[in-house]
Parts: structure tokens; sequence; C-alpha cells
């Protein structure tokens, strides 16, 4: 059966056994990927997967079961599961959701996706890793190349009425590659997401990559010191991703973010403004309503450097008796539901990134960091991690450099940003949301070789 038709039968189901509160999530997923390697196809998947979960409230207490089937067997188990899972549970508040007046359309799904079939991403994922073989003779090497396409489909149904359905799609695309120059060798990467392959220039992405590679051959040490750094746009969506869950409400309701008790203070440089928008055409993450029924729209998370509010979901939002920010998403369907943003984006600047460069003056570019999962303490904001970049005297990069390492606080960098640029890079979407930024001057860094 289809899931509405498993919505009806479960939900008669569960009258008869005597339950009132209750609701069901259901998500699935197309994906097909292709692989290729030195022109061959190196990895292929085609899958498909998706289930429901159901969440219901017994004598005051929730209980939660999933089952990858829609079938009549799958109804009894959910609905005993619920009930013997209530009776164990150590309930910290939930809520079935009555919803919202209205709710947003957005334009997430391309019926014309489906037209390109598996031999045109196939040949395109060929032609891409072809071109960047071709860009030069220190491309060694593609290390990494695929084209995807992924269809997603959600729908939330309770016992107070509210029934939802969304389904998206996208088309996606990757290279990484190897230069190679006096035995060094340095990588380079570039991702492209749409809702189309129509826009798609392979040539464009395959050299865009080799050129971030090429661009680091060649790579001296710096001296170390406290200096004016500019974190080019990818750079610094690493960061935002990392020290994104210090926005979350329900971080700071357990102690584990240092903006507890900030909202309505100076957080950041006036010049900031960081914006959460669901409803952002074109972006990564945009969607009608959250995991939980709650309508989207978009908010001002810090404005002018002030702090506005946090981001929440429907239970941090019932602790703080504020409503949800529609911000409560689930990772899977067998998941319960936490916080996490859609489209954060950060305001570009009116100025391109050459005219950053010149403001800067003397200082660093940062064009690539890691060690962001152990250099990075989301806690209290501090990092020290490993960069590439280029240095930058009068106004003029100069050359590459390498074998550094840039040390700070998250807080701190808000505070001293001093300006940004309108080169915004939308960043590949995680399971805390999609970052949108600009590359940003931001003075003090430490920097050590």
């Amino acid at each position: 059966m289809n899931i509405r038709e498993f919505k009806e039968v479960i939900f008669k189901e569960a009258e008869k056994r005597g339950i009132t509160d209750f609701e069901l999530f259901y998500q699935s997923n197309k994906s097909f990927k292709v692989n290729v390697f030195q022109g061959e196809i190196e990895k292929y998947y085609n899958n498909s997967s998706g289930g429901v979960s159901f969440k219901a409230i017994v004598k005051g207490k929730t209980g939660y079961a999933y089952s990858e089937r829609l079938d009549s067997e799958s109804v009894n188990f959910l609905l005993e599961s619920v009930i013997k899972n209530s009776e164990i549970a150590n309930d910290e508040g939930e809520y079935i959701y009555s919803g919202d007046e209205c709710y947003p359309k957005v334009d997430v799904f391309n019926k014309g996706l489906d037209d390109y079939d598996s031999n045109f991403k196939i040949k395109l994922c060929k032609d891409i890793e072809r071109a960047a073989l071709s860009y030069d003779e220190r491309i060694i090497s593609v290390k990494s190349c695929f084209v995807g396409t992924d269809e997603d489909e959600i729908y939330i149904a309770n016992s107070k009425n509210l029934e939802l359905f969304q389904s998206s799609n996208y088309a996606s695309v990757y290279i990484l590659v190897t230069a190679e120059e006096n035995n060094t060798r340095k990588t380079g990467g570039e991702f492209w997401r749409g809702m189309d392959f129509g826009p798609v220039n392979y040539v464009k992405i395959a050299e865009n990559a080799c050129r971030k590679a090429l661009s680091l051959l060649g790579s001296e040490p710096v001296e170390k010191g406290e200096m004016n750094v500019i974190f080019k746009n990818e750079a610094f969506a690493d960061i935002l991703t990392t020290f994104m869950d210090c926005f979350f409400a329900e971080n700071c309701q357990k102690g584990s973010s240092l903006l507890k008790g900030k909202v309505g203070e100076k957080i950041a440089s006036e010049r900031v403004t960081i914006k959460d928008m669901p409803l952002l055409e074109g972006g990564f993450s945009t969607r009608g309503f959250d995991s939980e029924g709650v309508a989207s729209y978009n908010k001002t998370v810090i404005e002018n450097g002030k702090l506005n509010t946090l981001l929440y979901n429907l239970k941090s939002a019932a602790k703080d008796n504020i409503k949800s920010t529609g911000n409560g998403f689930k990772a899977s369907f067998k998941s319960a539901s936490s916080t996490a943003a859609t489209n954060f984006v950060f305001e570009k600047g009116e100025h391109g990134f050459d005219e950053l460069i010149y403001e800067l003056y003397d200082g660093l570019i940062i064009t690539r960091l890691a060690g962001l999962h152990s250099g990075a303490e989301p806690i209290s904001g501090n990092f020290s991690l490993a960069a590439d970049g280029f240095l930058v005297k009068g106004g003029k990069v100069l050359a590459p450099v390498e074998q550094i390492t840039i040390s700070g606080n998250f807080f701190d960098v808000l505070k001293n940003i001093l300006n940004f640029s309108d080169d915004l890079y939308f960043d590949m979407a995680t399971s805390k949301g999609a970052v949108i930024c600009p590359s940003v001057l931001v003075k003090n860094i430490n920097v050590a070789s």
C-alpha cells in the first residue's frame, strides 16, 4: 500500500486501541550515483530506501517505533511497539503539533530531472574526468569524480488533522584532482549542485578543481605571528558549519553553548548579519516545513552583530515558552527530532574579492582547513587547524603557503570581522544545515608554521 493508504489503516487501528494522540512520519529516498576512474566506471548504484516512524502519547508517556515496510503486519507491529515503549519511556516532553494556519510553497522538485538517463550521467562523469586530466600536465590523477541524482519525499500526518507532503530532487557533481610538481602534491576539488543538468559546464567544473590544486604548488612556510587573514568562502563555510551548533537552543539549554542568555546582546561585528532561510530559492536545504510539521519562515539570527534569536524545535521552544522557529529535523525516519539550520546565510558584502585583498594589504588568504573534527572545540569556540593559502603583501598575492597552523576562537572571529566580499559560496548540506557565505576578512588570527 502507498503511504496515504497506510495512514488511513494505522489511524483507524490506533483509535480502536484507544490511542488518541499520535503522529506518522514517512521518508523515502531514491538515489543514483556513478563514480569513474581512468575512464571506466568505478562504482555505480541506483537504490531506494525509506520507511515510517510512528509516535504516540499513551497515558502521558511517549512511545516510538519505526518500520521499513508499509503493510498490515507493520501496522500491528508499530501500534504494539509504541504502547510497550511508552511504558518504559523516560519522557522529557513530546508534542503532537496541531499545525499552522498556512504553509509556504517552495519550488524544490523538477520533473524534468528524470529525463536524464544513466547513460547521460555516466558520459558526463567521464567528460569531467577527461577535461581535468587534459587541463595541465601537472594534473597527475583524479582522486574522485562522481555524478548523482537524489529524490526525497516527506509525509507527515497526525491525530490533530495535520497532513503535509513535500517532494524534492537535485543533481550533484564532484571532482577532486591531484597536481604534482617538484615532488610536491596538492589537491583541489569542485562541487556543483542544482535541480537540472542543463546549466552544468563540465569543462569549467574540471578547470576550477585543477586551478585550485595547481595554485598551491610551490608553497612555502610563513613566519609565525598574529596577523589579519581572509578566509576564502569555502574555508569560512567550514568554520560556520563546525560551530553552527552554538546557535541551537537545545544546546544552550544543556549548557553546551556560550550563547546561553545572549539573545539581544552584541556577539559579532556590527557588519555581520546571518539568516536562517528555509524559503531561499535555490538553497540546498529549502523546505516548506520541518520534520515536526512547523511551517518554515526566514529568520534573522544575527542582525548587525546582535543575536536576535536561537534556533528552536518544539521541545526546546516549550522550555523557553516561545514558538518553535521551525528548525526541528530528523536525520532519518528512524531518528528523533533535533535542531538543525536550513540555509544558514551569511549576508554578502558589496565589493569583489580583489578589493578585499587590497583591504587586507598584508596578511594571509586561507583557502583550505584541515582537522576540523579534532582541532575545533564547538562549546568553547577554540580552534587550532592546519591550513593552506596564500601570502599577501602590499595588496598583492605573492605565493602559496603551506605547513601552517591557524588558531583562535570562533566567537572572537565573529567580533573581529572587518569586511567581506560578494562571492557567495553554497556549501554542501550536512545534518546541521547548509551554509552560504562570502569570503571574510578577520583581524588578529594566530599563525604558526
